[in-house]
């Protein structure tokens, strides 16, 4: 049972799909470029600039701080966490 709805969907499922002005259409890939890439994975390639060298001991973010990891900042979570870490600690100097 078919009703109007349905016409108008597979007519449009019929219809080719138009390139927008300025875009164009992407090319068909050759066989062997898919089995080459399926079987050697592809390789999305970084930007060419290379990011400045990262200076060897530097902190780089505040959780690995010894206030944020003891939680004396405030924090509740990370009071809490403290609190976790030192009775791990505790079970494991014991073994």
């Amino acid at each position: 049972m078919t009703t109007d709805n349905d016409a108008v969907f597979s007519s449009d499922l019929a219809a080719e799909p138009k390139a927008a002005e300025g875009i164009q259409p992407m090319r068909k890939a050759s066989t062997e470029e898919i089995s080459r890439a399926m079987t050697g994975g592809i390789v999305f390639k970084g930007s060419k600039l290379k990011a400045p060298a990262q200076q060897a001991g530097k902190v780089k973010t505040k959780a690995k701080k010894k206030a944020y990891i003891t939680g004396a900042h405030g924090s509740g979570a990370a009071k809490k966490k403290a609190d976790i870490r030192t009775r791990r600690a505790n079970r494991h100097k014991n073994k």
